[in-house]
């Protein structure tokens, strides 16, 4: 059996009009943590 991470970007409306407006929140010690979480993972489900 394997684990099931979700991970989600979402905003506190539930509305995001702008698909750039995590970027400048964005920053090298999150797109580490991100980047191992992708690496951890057995497969990607997409969409």
């Amino acid at each position: 059996m394997r684990n099931l991470v979700v991970t989600e970007f979402m905003s506190l409306d539930g509305v995001i009009e702008n698909p750039g407006w995590t970027f400048k929140y964005w920053n090298d010690e999150i797109a580490s943590f991100k980047g191992e979480e992708t690496d951890a993972s057995d497969a990607l489900l997409l969409g």
